[in-house]
């Protein structure tokens, strides 16, 4: 079945914008309508399974109206003729929001293995003092029960790595992105325009820390401090990955990305510094921190050799 897209420009700018901004408040107003999901100043937290469990409904209920306000504002505004079914409708729909599977296996390994692999590249110093240590995949310290089923398969594990980073790229990427896109926007404005409200729809975290340091003045400064520091570096991630989507056309391949950031981490630079490998041996333990600093230092270099060896100077914006 082919798709019917919208022409460029057929949704005004402002009403794109100001939709795209709805999107950001529908996102998480579920937090705070709902009494189950509410923490800041409630008691509870939000690791409480019964917490985690509303919130992720309350995110995918989110997804699916956020999904229907661009089907209805696309429609709105003709991008599709009458006769066009509602099944054609909602197919173009999915298909613009980048959920559709590879249509062969060179589009699979664009979609999954180079953006997965750049994003790794990223974190050569991490993975590096997780080898050294035995403790990736298939390694000898490594635990199928511990870091497996305990830790991503646990429920904190379905809403950090799963249905979190779903959720969070489907409404902030493929719906933002398409909105801005069929307005007229360009690529560079998709790319930082869409990270903005990524970024915005985590200063929510604020009130929660706030009230979980005390509710105090110094509360308030360190829950002020994290949430600037989160949305800066959520913004900067929310470059990248929207030049992942514009690039794979494929929400698959953002979310993929996402998860692997989240199950890694933020890098801890002191970390890598003073980590000591869990088994010493004296003679190997004097080149192991000149090793991990050296892959650590590499991460940004690897990372613009894969970029250039794989998508070129030409997939520049």
């Amino acid at each position: 079945m082919t798709a019917t897209l919208p022409s460029i420009g057929q949704v005004p700018m402002l009403v794109a914008t100001l939709a795209c901004m709805s999107f950001t408040f529908v996102y998480l107003a579920g937090f705070y309508v709902f009494g189950d999901i509410r923490t800041g100043g409630t008691g509870r937290s939000r690791n409480e399974p019964k917490v985690i469990v509303a919130r992720c409904k309350a995110v995918i209920v989110s997804s699916i109206l956020t999904a229907s306000l661009v089907w209805l504002i696309l429609r709105v505004y003709g991008a599709w003729p009458d006769s066009l079914s509602i099944m054609d409708q909602i197919h173009s729909l999915l298909w613009i929001l980048g959920v559709v599977p590879p249509s062969s296996w060179l589009a699979l390994v664009n979609v999954i293995c180079l953006p997965v692999l750049l994003t790794a590249s990223l974190f050569l110093g991490p993975l590096s003092l997780m080898f050294l240590d035995n403790s990736l995949i298939f390694q000898s310290d490594f635990s199928f029960d511990r870091d497996i089923r305990r830790n991503i398969l646990s429920l904190e594990g379905l809403r950090n790595f799963v249905i979190g980073p779903l959720t969070e790229e489907f409404v902030f990427r493929a719906c933002v992105i398409a909105l801005l896109k069929f307005s007229g926007y360009s690529n560079m404005y998709l790319v930082f325009a869409s990270s903005l409200y990524f970024g915005l729809a985590h200063l929510h975290h604020a009130w929660e820390k706030y009230h979980d340091y005390g509710a105090n003045a110094r509360a308030l400064k360190a829950a002020l401090l994290q949430s600037g520091f989160q949305f800066l570096y959520t913004t900067v991630f929310g470059w990248y990955v929207s030049w992942i989507f514009i690039r794979t056309d494929s929400i698959l391949a953002p979310t993929l990305c996402h998860t692997f950031c989240n199950i890694m981490g933020f890098p801890d630079v002191n970390a890598i510094k003073d980590h000591k490998p869990v088994t010493q041996k004296s003679k190997s333990y004097d080149g192991y921190p000149k090793t991990l600093s050296l892959c650590s230092n590499g991460s940004i270099l690897s990372f613009v050799v894969i970029f250039l060896q794989f998508y070129g100077v030409s997939s520049s914006l």
